[in-house]
């Protein structure tokens, strides 16, 4: 039998050794063969993907140089409850169509409702409500001790009617009820009795709030190897509105506020998801990352 010389052919024994064990490192690294297929690389270990919270009610208060601070929600005051000096009262909003429900309270003329019932001394002919698309805000409330009736209808109370009107109100940046140019806080007016009613003295801090809109974004995986691809993933709240969702860099426009949709990058780019709601625009940044294959030669003898 001829012998072989093994120091001889060391090198193809080196090679070989070398060429294992990249092979077995690829394997580790990439989850087999699989890993060069063109869909989306999940984490076995995914994160829950959870809609952001939102509050569909009107908070914080207003104030009028005639009768004082008006609150909206029983929360603010810490008045919620039975007990002496409280009460359970709020202003939710129905996030679909804008319409502000419900009672506010202010300690000198009592309950103000909301969405009182006409007839309305003049247009628009509707109780308070916002425009989700503008975050305008537009029409009625009635101090209901200004109204005949106990359910707050009927006619005017010695002279006063009760009747407030929005005059110069949108919904800003954080849901803060401003006038409509950002400037200052907005307007309602109620006559002799309330006068003038401010809705914030500091833009942002303090006032009148609505619910805001928010989404979450995100990218699975991160960081991907061409051709692999990327599923792009978002879910905003109710507060956001429907259809308006847009993704730069070929993601698609005039998007519903849940959904997914999946690119192939071939270089690392940001992609920016842009939604219209309350307190909007909604805008939130996410970059998917490129990584390349180094091919490191070995030649025999190192």
């Amino acid at each position: 039998m001829k012998k072989i010389d093994i120091r001889k052919n060391s090198y193809l024994l080196f090679g070989f050794a070398c060429g294992v064990t990249l092979f077995a490192a690829y394997i580790i690294a990439f989850g087999g063969f699989e890993a060069r297929n063109d869909g989306p690389l999940a984490s076995a270990q995914e994160a829950p993907f959870v809609v952001p919270p939102t509050d569909p009610s009107v908070r914080g208060w207003m104030w009028s140089s005639n009768i004082g601070w008006i609150s909206f929600d029983c929360r603010d005051g810490g008045r919620c409850g039975t007990g002496a000096g409280q009460a359970n009262y709020a202003s939710p909003i129905n996030l679909t169509t804008g319409v502000v429900s419900g009672y506010a309270w202010s300690s000198n003329i009592g309950w103000i409702k909301m969405n009182p019932t006409g007839a309305y001394p003049s247009a628009p002919n509707h109780g308070l409500q916002a425009d989700i698309n503008t975050g305008v805000l537009s029409g009625w409330m009635r101090a209901c001790s200004g109204a005949a009736n106990a359910n707050c209808t009927g006619g005017a109370v010695d002279g006063w009617d009760g009747w407030i009107k929005v005059y110069d109100a949108k919904i800003s940046s954080g849901g803060y009820i401003t006038n409509t140019v950002g400037t200052s806080g907005g307007w309602m007016w109620g006559g002799d009795v309330v006068g003038w009613v401010k809705t914030s003295d500091i833009i942002g801090t303090i006032g009148t709030s609505f619910p805001v809109a928010d989404c979450a974004f995100r990218a699975t995986p991160p960081s991907i190897m061409p051709p692999q691809s990327v599923k792009l993933e978002w879910i905003c709240n109710d507060a956001t509105q429907q259809n308006s969702c847009s993704i730069d860099n070929g993601g698609g426009s005039n998007l519903p506020t849940s959904g997914n949709v999946v690119m192939r990058p071939t270089e690392t780019t940001p992609y920016v998801l842009t939604c219209q709601g309350f307190g909007g625009p909604v805008i939130k940044n996410l970059p998917v990352t490129i990584t390349k294959t180094k091919i490191i030669e070995v030649r025999p003898g190192q």
